[in-house]
């Protein structure tokens, strides 16, 4: 379960894309480093039991999401099949941890 350190070039086969893999960390990397607000937590009558665990869940979420859909329109544009496998296998990445978020999210709630 990691965050911003994860190894966005790698597949679940654990096969690198060569050069259009390095644009994509690049790009990945940057993304990252510009998302620093966290989205604003709903209104409830009861308090979080973590606040802030609930926040960063929240944030996870808007993230890995902005990031799959950058993922999707790099699909469209590849033409090779290793070059799309491993864009699938991040964005597939990306939804198991919006999965664990929102389970962490139903816990906390």
């Amino acid at each position: 379960d990691s965050r911003c350190g994860r190894p966005c070039g790698r597949s679940s086969g654990g096969f690198i894309v060569g050069s259009n893999q390095s644009q994509i960390d690049r790009t990945l990397s940057q993304v990252h480093a510009s998302r620093v607000q966290p989205l604003p937590v709903a209104e409830r009558l009861l308090p979080s039991d973590d606040p802030v665990a609930e926040q960063v869940l929240e944030w996870t979420i808007q993230r890995d999401s902005q990031d799959i859909r950058q993922l999707m329109r790099w699909l469209e544009r590849s033409d090779g099949r290793k070059d799309r496998m491993t864009l699938l296998a991040r964005a597939n990445d990306l939804i198991e941890e919006i999965h664990h978020a929102m389970r962490r999210l139903d816990e906390l709630r």
